[in-house]
């Protein structure tokens, strides 16, 4: 639980559209200066996120973490990669308004997380600002990169054979999954992360998100050396200051802007 690092929080529950319960914990900062839902990866969990989450408090951020649908504690039998999970986001947005409306409210997002987040920042413009780290551009073509993985070869008819399954059974249209397409609607300042040793989401599916940015207050930070899940690690502090200084240039912003 937060607790157990420090952090007071609650639990907060929303019912999505198609009746799946979404649940997240709403973290506290002592003198908030914004708020960020924080969304996590594939077959991951928002408990992994305590030890960010108490940075991030410790940067002036209230901080909500989340269960994706198909995740953790939250409902849902079938991950669809945004298609659905952005709806859920908006309504978790409202939900996490209630409580804090006077702060703005960013959205970070790791892999999966951060094609959901790319999604979303794309149809709410209640996001004033966004840090995505190493996701993917269309989810047809990552899926050929996963593939390799598995299969030990790249098929592009395999991959768009076995998504035209899977999206019959889960009941969306996985070439519709492209948070490229997201970014060009996207105008609120970005800071988006990858490592340029990343082989399961390659560091070009980042560059081709970050080109389409519509955003004119946007920074790529490449991580060098870093492979998908190792950023912190591999570039330790300095990891921390750039998410740190992106923040505080957001929060400074709103307060210049309301004397």
């Amino acid at each position: 639980m937060p607790s157990g690092y420090g952090m007071t929080y609650e639990t907060v529950n929303i019912r999505t559209q198609d009746s799946v319960t979404i649940t997240s914990y709403y973290i506290t900062a002592p003198s908030p200066r914004a708020t960020i839902l924080v969304l996590h990866g594939i077959a991951d969990c928002k408990e992994h996120f305590y030890p960010m989450a108490k940075r991030l408090v410790a940067m002036g951020c209230n901080v909500a973490l989340v269960d994706l649908r198909a995740h953790g504690k939250s409902g849902g039998k079938y991950c669809t990669f945004g298609y659905y999970e952005k709806d859920d986001m908006q309504r978790l947005i409202t939900e996490i308004g209630k409580r804090d409306s006077v702060h703005p409210i960013g959205i970070y997002g790791v892999s999966l997380g951060g094609a959901v987040a790319l999604q979303t920042l794309g149809i709410d413009p209640r996001l004033k600002f966004g840090i995505i780290e190493s996701t993917f551009n269309e989810f047809e073509k990552v899926s050929v990169e996963y593939g390799k993985r598995f299969f030990g070869f790249r098929s592009p008819w395999l991959a768009h054979h076995i998504n035209t399954k899977s999206g019959v059974i889960a009941k969306f249209p996985p070439e519709e999954v492209r948070p490229v397409e997201s970014a060009r609607k996207i105008t609120c300042p970005m800071l988006m992360i990858h490592g340029d040793a990343d082989t399961r989401i390659p560091i070009a599916f980042g560059q081709d998100n970050f080109a389409a940015l519509g955003s004119k207050e946007k920074e790529f930070y490449i991580v060098r050396g870093a492979g998908h899940d190792n950023l912190k690690s591999v570039a330790g502090e300095k990891f921390y200051e750039t998410i740190g200084q992106f923040l505080e240039k957001q929060m400074s912003s709103v307060k210049n802007n309301n004397p």
